[in-house]
């Protein structure tokens, strides 16, 4: 992945649609709002996904919705528990896209999901650690 790219994800911040008010989330970064909030969830373990824009090749927004509906679906066929999420860039350039807080789900589960949606990364999380970028290619 080229380093561009990589820091890209870093400096991205993850929304979770809770409420009127999101919780954000950074790579590297502790929230205490989120693990009370993962506390009174029950979350032990997490990920957010997105099938928007696969391997970062833009696409139009019907046929990213369309990917994303099919990984809503996965989700629901395969038992796991998700709610809305969005990855909200550091750069204006790039528009935010809608993603999936995937909950009380493995890292290789999670890994296994992003790399069948064609993405170059996830982020995944535990209740006891902050927010980490998994690469999913080389």
């Amino acid at each position: 992945m080229e380093t561009s790219l990589y820091n890209a994800y870093l400096e991205t911040t993850y929304q979770i649609s809770q409420g009127s008010l999101p919780i954000s989330l950074k790579i590297g970064h502790k929230n205490g709002r989120f693990k009370k909030w993962c506390e009174e969830k029950k979350v032990l373990s997490w990920a957010i996904i997105t099938a928007y824009n696969p391997y970062s090749m833009l696409c139009s927004n019907v046929e990213n919705e369309n990917r994303q509906q099919i990984l809503k679906t996965y989700l629901v066929q395969n038992k796991l528990c998700s709610i809305n999420a969005l990855g909200v860039p550091a750069d204006a350039n790039w528009e935010a896209e809608k993603s999936l807080f995937i909950y009380n789900l493995t890292i290789d589960k999670a890994k296994q999901i992003g790399k069948l949606f064609e993405q170059n990364a996830i982020v995944y999380g535990n209740i006891l650690t902050p927010p980490r970028l998994c690469v999913l290619v080389t």
